[in-house]
């Protein structure tokens, strides 16, 4: 059975001096008065030619002078604590007495050798001869009794790494010869205990090194550069066996024991300790009751084994009953205590573990382990490793632990065991196999990565180079070292930055308004925000910000009392951000309000909000079947060991950490990292994508109860084509001008035009003409969104000073959250009130009244066609075009054409001939300015007007001479704009196509359509009755007449009635009744 040093708990009140310390650096006025040299003191001897009897005589004297000293120091000390606690507050009574308490139980322990009887006395570790003081020569029994029973330094509080117990070194007598080592290798570490009351002020352990030095000068400090503070003194560790054997020497140990007022020098031998349970701490008896101390368990423990014990202390008290730990310095039978405790058993230190290596490369106790050797590289087997192993290893690097793309053993391998408490902590089943998924996806991901980096590489001989397992260490060290927090303007291009942010505030809805969620995620450049129990009110309004498109899980919430909207509003709200080359398609759980899933660029991101103590959502979850680059996040209120070690399961966060075991949806968060102010992990992500992490962002704080969180994506999948067009600047027009100029000149004229064909390749070469000049003085659109007009400087100075508040738990973070919402509302309400008041011409009023439209600020969620829900937007494009541009075909149409026998006039019988001023008001003087699919629009068109208004005359009278309408200008692009006042937008019939066509085009249209409806009033083909699209027959003015007629019909008394006919050509009638 194997023997150790028994492990004893930490003193509180000196556990700042059980960690070895460095020497201090020495002070100048430490020296001052002090005088050099290096004769070393003499030792205390009788005076020559004393008698014996004289000799006794003097020292009994000189320890009753010591001993009136002491009583008289005591009694004033006595009184000086009685009138303390005499003289304190009532409500400060019971402190001082627990402190006078305290103070006589010290000066019992260590001035008298006793301890109190409710706390039995923790010696220290047995085999320390007791010998008197050695500072002067016949010291009294009490001396005696005070060394042995004063602690010894322990090798485990001490600092040093040891078995080995305190074995007491005295200064030579009569028969007490300095002992030897028996040993040839011996544990050079020296323990002094210090004199009674010296440890309340205690020398620094540069001083003691010096007090020594001078006590023995044949001692240097560069001997002894290792000396610490222990609970009962102090240690020093010599370099040699050498200096060890003259540190313990008679003579030098009884000057080192003067110069440091210590009584004994101890050095380190071997116990073994036993473990004795259910130890009674009270011995009844019919005259009396006797505490269980450790003097008493010592003499028991002797009486049963024979073997004086060198120490006996309680490690814990359980009821009536305690586990005593008993030392010998030899190995004894099987005991109890009193009859009545269980028996004896070895305590034994638990093996250390360390990396085996040459071996089977896992941590483990080498001595024992019998698994299969492995490669250190690549974790194969020995036996059938191919090629050498090792650091000459080629083959990919496989850490046998966490099986991650690096060697075994490297630096962040999650699955080495730590040590907690002086244990050593394996992880359990399941969390080593959720590391080794994530890292085996990883070690994939970066072969895979390498892979394909080779096949990308030049063919044309150049060496490609592939870095060796220790630099990818390295490397991966190094940015592992990087601060995490990655601002947008500093990020590298391929990486998606999702924020998600929970918003569930125990404050009023006031605050809510003024929450700066959207502009922070702005500032951070955040992608994608998810809000979890957003700020909604009635009439289907949220929060919003310029930069942000908005999606909801349902189209609407309009109720006013509290009951009713709680029960529509949505729980979970998530955001995109503009102009960044996002492609986000919005998926429909039915009519959930509790969860967001939208497809940014190929990654499928789900926002969910679960309710309390409901199973809804996570079956739901636990039900569906993960796609790639998924990731799901969210306030989900569950707990569980995976993402809170150290908590119970509850709220189906059991069956939410299986479902991520078995999906292959890892919880890619901070285990343990607290996600709300009540100090649990309850927001949780989880993802399959590699790579992914999520941090939790207390700089982000947004007020909320819960805290922000910040999850990285690696690249940024498949975003848009880039094909947004360009924009030609103010200052880049007169350049565009002249580009045009340039051109227009080498383009056919249109008067030498025969043929239809020869106006549609015209046609199709102006417009190239003026795509190219776009393209060659515009600029592409830079990708930058505006941030929140009313968001100041002041603003973002008061967050920053509410989040380092609440970092640090400050108390004043309370009145800092308040003092940023007010001000916050209060630039809100500044700022539009700014705006109504800067309102200066129609524009600017137009915009006013625009902010009460009715339409809501959401995207279109997904159409709803034959009970089939369509998500994808060219899904979408189809089912509208099928339906609603699509619904009259030539079925429709009637069978025969009436008007096919009768003669036709190949020319239209109008003026053909146009002037500048007609074509100049049809082209450039309208107020429609939306480009076609040629992306010319009006403003572009007047920048060069003076160079083209001739061309254009002549080509439009070409037109109309040949009666031809251009084909490239027929091409139109067709938006679908919500009908207002429909809520459902899942129907097709919610919708209103309207078509972008060329301006160019529409300036000829317009001419055309003035010349027709002029040629059907002049010719007689139209009715006089006949109304619409024709001049002073437009629907206005039909309107205006007949509301003028039925006012003069209510006015005559006279009555009647009128019909009109829709569009589905359904006849709807009107009575106009008498007026009474």
């Amino acid at each position: 059975m194997a023997s150790q040093t028994p492990q004893r708990p930490t003193i509180a009140n000196v556990d700042a001096h059980t960690r070895e310390r460095s020497p201090p650096s020495p002070l100048p006025f430490q020296h001052i008065g002090t005088i050099q040299g290096t004769v070393p003191i003499p030792p205390v001897v009788n005076p020559a030619g004393t008698p014996a009897f004289q000799a006794v005589i003097t020292k009994l004297e000189q320890m009753e002078r010591e001993a009136t000293l002491r009583r008289v120091a005591l009694e004033g000390y006595a009184k000086a604590v009685e009138a303390f606690v005499r003289n304190s507050p009532d409500e400060q009574k019971k402190f001082a007495q627990e402190i006078q308490e305290g103070t006589l139980a010290y000066l019992n322990q260590h001035l008298f050798g006793t301890a109190a009887a409710k706390q039995p006395s923790k010696t220290s570790y047995a085999g320390a001869l007791k010998t008197p003081n050695t500072s002067t020569v016949g010291a009294d029994p009490s001396s005696k009794r005070v060394a042995s029973q004063k602690r010894a330094a322990s090798p485990k509080q001490s600092g040093e790494p040891g078995i080995m117990g305190p074995q007491t070194v005295r200064p030579p007598t009569a028969g007490n010869p300095t002992p030897k080592s028996p040993r040839e290798r011996t544990d050079l570490r020296i323990y002094a205990r210090a004199e009674p009351g010296t440890l309340l002020v205690r020398d620094q352990p540069f001083l003691i090194r010096e007090a020594i030095t001078k006590a023995v000068p044949q001692i240097s400090a560069k001997d002894i550069p290792r000396l610490w503070a222990t609970p009962t003194g102090w240690a020093v560790k010599p370099n040699t066996k050498a200096v060890y054997d003259l540190i313990l020497k008679g003579s030098n140990a009884a000057l080192i024991c003067k110069a440091t007022r210590c009584t004994i020098l101890e050095r380190v031998e071997k116990w073994h300790t036993y473990r004795l349970a259910h130890t009674p701490n009270v011995l009844t008896g019919l005259l009396g009751n006797r505490l269980v101390t450790a003097d008493v368990v010592t003499e028991e423990a002797e009486i049963q084994t024979g073997v004086r014990p060198v120490n006996c202390h309680s490690a814990g008290t359980s009821g009536s009953t305690s586990v005593w730990f008993i030392s010998f310095k030899e190995e004894v039978r099987s005991f109890t205590l009193f009859g009545s405790s269980g028996h004896s058993k070895l305590s034994e230190k638990k093996k250390s573990i360390e990396l085996h290596n040459p071996g089977c490369q896992e941590y483990c106790n080498p001595l024992t382990c019998r698994a299969v050797r492995r490669c250190n590289n690549c974790g194969a087997a020995i036996s059938k490793h191919q090629g050498a192993s090792g650091a000459a290893c080629t083959a990919s690097p496989k850490c046998t632990g966490c099986h991650g793309p690096f060697p075994a053993g490297h630096k962040h391998c999650a699955a080495t065991p730590k040590r907690a408490d002086g244990k050593i902590v394996r992880l359990t089943a399941s969390q080593l196999g959720e590391i080794r998924r994530q890292q085996t996806a990883t070690r994939k991901a970066c072969e895979l990565a390498a892979k394909s980096q080779q096949e990308r590489g030049p063919k044309s001989g150049v060496q490609v180079v592939i870095p060796t397992p220790g630099a990818r260490i390295a490397a991966y060290e190094a940015a592992d070292q990087q601060s995490r927090r990655v601002k947008r303007k500093t990020a590298p291009t391929g990486s998606l930055n999702l924020v998600e942010l929970s918003k569930r505030s125990v404050y009023a809805v006031s605050d809510d308004e003024a929450s700066p969620t959207l502009s922070l995620a702005f500032e951070e450049g955040a992608d994608v925000v998810c809000v979890q129990e957003p700020s909604v009110y009635p009439g289907t309004r949220t929060q919003n910000h310029p930069a942000y498109e908005c999606y909801a899980p349902v189209d609407a919430w309009e109720r006013v009392l509290t009951a009713e909207r709680e029960a529509e509003r949505p729980r979970a709200m998530s955001y995109t951000r503009k102009a960044a080359n996002l492609i986000t398609q919005q998926r429909r759980n039915g009519d959930d309000r509790d969860i967001v899933w939208l497809e940014v660029n190929g990654f499928h991101i789900v926002n969910v909000y679960r309710e309390p103590s409901t199973r809804r959502i996570i079956d739901y979850i636990t039900s569906i079947q993960v796609p790639p680059n998924f990731l799901i996040g969210g306030d989900f209120n569950a707990k569980h060991d995976m993402f809170e070690p150290g908590v119970g399961s509850s709220n189906q966060g059991a069956s939410l950490a299986a479902w991520s075991l078995s999906s292959g949806a890892d919880f890619i968060g901070e285990p343990g990292e607290p996600t709300h102010r009540a100090g649990h992990t309850i927001d949780l992500t989880f993802s399959n994508i590699p790579f992914a992490e999520t941090t939790v962002r207390h700089d982000l704080d947004c007020g909320s109860d819960h805290f922000t969180l910040v999850t990285l994506l690696p690249g940024r999948g498949q975003g848009a084509d880039g094909n947004a067009g360009y924009r030609v600047t103010e200052a880049n027009l007169p350049r565009f001008a002249h580009a045009i100029n340039s051109g227009i000149s080498h383009l056919p004229q249109p008067a030498d035009v025969l043929d239809t064909r020869d106006l549609d390749d015209i046609a199709a070469l102006l417009t190239t003409l003026f795509q190219n000049a776009i393209k060659a003085v515009g600029k592409r659109p830079q990708g930058t969104a505006k941030s929140a007009p009313w968001w100041t400087p002041a603003c973002a100075e008061l967050h920053a000073g509410y989040a380092s508040a609440r970092r640090r738990a400050a108390p004043e973070q309370e009145r800092k959250r308040r003092d940023m919402l007010s001000t916050i509302r209060n630039a809100k309400r500044d700022y539009w009130r700014r705006v109504i008041d800067s309102a200066a011409d129609d524009a600017d009023l137009y915009k006013v009244v625009g902010w009460h439209k009715l339409a809501p600020s959401l995207k279109a969620p997904p159409l709803i066609v034959n009970g089939v829900s369509i998500e994808s937007t060219k899904e979408k494009a189809e089912a509208l075009l099928e339906k609603v541009l699509h619904r009259y075909d030539d079925s429709d149409d009637l069978e025969y054409d009436p008007l096919e026998a009768e003669g036709r006039r190949p020319i239209l019988p109008w003026t053909t001939a146009i002037s500048l001023e007609e074509v100049e008001k049809s082209v450039i003087g309208v107020s429609s300015t939306s480009p076609g699919a040629d992306r010319v629009t009006v403003r572009l068109l007047k920048a060069c007007w003076q160079h083209i208004r001739a061309f254009i005359r002549d080509f439009f009278q070409k037109c109309l001479e040949l009666s031809h309408f251009p084909s490239e200008w027929k091409l139109a692009e067709v938006v679908m704009l919500p009908k207002i006042g429909k809520k459902d937008r899942s129907s097709v019939r919610s919708w209103r196509p309207i078509a972008l066509l060329s301006c160019i085009g529409k300036g000829l249209e317009r001419l055309v359509a003035r010349r027709i409806s002029w040629a059907a009033i002049h010719y007689g083909v139209i009715s006089p009755q006949h109304g619409g699209a024709l001049p002073k027959r437009s629907a206005v003015d039909l309107v205006a007449s007949f509301v003028y007629d039925v006012g003069i019909g209510f006015r005559s008394g006279e009555g009647g009635d009128a019909s009109y006919t829709g569009r589905a050509g359904r006849v709807r009638r009107t009575a106009a009744q008498k007026a009474a």
